[in-house]
């Protein structure tokens, strides 16, 4: 490979006189050669055992006070829904449905309404902020080289960027797990539904009893029937009238009879 470089006018110049025995090109290529081989001859003590326990030291150490920082929040958000929904009652379910309510009210993210829980048995479910609390003493439990690394490194944690990533995928999960449970109570509402039309249509037809049935021969196997009388009235006769004249001849009679007391 031909490649080629640049001498300052200074170097020429003073290069001049050895031009007749001066191969430039020799020249380089040697010097190259000697840079390349110190430098692998120094790469090759990272191979070392010695040098391999030194580094690894350093390696155990950074990786310890980087594990404060690395969290991955949205895991450790699926991880402490899926124990929420685990231990969760109705009543919590209603509480947190009401706290979230709320906080749509007031314009506040809902992801930030995780709700704390202690299970039956004692068990106290993890939340956002005890992982925040947790942190800082862990935090506060290192001793004077962490914060030396602290100072160096110019590191943090991000706490708006770990709340919203982990209350995120927190309700994200909680979500879902509610909904399998409406997807229950359909199914179960559809079914019971079916049932109560399947009863509606075997229903059996009513009975009669023979008691309540009138004097005029109707039995179950016969229907009512009013039978027409021709009454035969002579031409001129109003029968709405026949009462009114029938009482007539006792009213007179009573009438009569008072007055003979007399």
């Amino acid at each position: 490979m031909r490649i080629g470089i640049n001498i300052p006018n200074e170097l020429m110049r003073r290069l001049e006189p050895l031009k007749p025995e001066l191969n430039i090109s020799q020249v380089c290529r040697e010097a190259l050669i000697s840079k390349a081989e110190k430098h692998e001859n120094a790469m090759r003590h990272l191979e070392d055992e010695r040098t391999h326990k030194a580094l690894n030291e350093v390696f155990e150490q950074e990786s310890k006070f980087r594990a404060i920082f690395d969290m991955d929040w949205e895991e450790k958000g699926y991880e402490n829904a899926v124990l929420w929904v685990q231990c969760a009652t109705l009543r919590n379910w209603n509480d947190l449905y009401k706290l979230r309510a709320i906080r749509r009210e007031q314009g506040r993210p809902e992801w930030e309404a995780e709700l704390r829980l202690v299970s039956d048995e004692g068990k106290r479910v993890p939340c956002f902020d005890e992982l925040y609390r947790d942190y800082y003493d862990t935090r506060l439990a290192q001793g004077d080289e962490f914060y030396d690394w602290l100072e160096a490194q110019d590191v943090d944690i991000d706490w708006d960027y770990a709340h919203r990533a982990y209350g995120q995928s927190w309700l994200t999960y909680v979500d879902a797990a509610w909904n399998v449970i409406c997807e229950w109570l359909e199914r179960d509402q559809q079914t019971l539904s079916e049932k109560r039309d399947d009863t509606r249509a075997n229903r059996p037809t009513p009975v009669v009893p023979e008691h309540l049935l009138s004097d005029s021969g109707t039995s179950q196997t016969g229907s009512f029937q009013v039978l027409a009388h021709q009454a035969e009235l002579v031409e001129g006769v109003d029968p709405l009238k026949l009462n009114r004249i029938a009482g007539e001849p006792d009213v007179d009679s009573y009438l009569a009879d008072g007055q003979r007391a007399q």
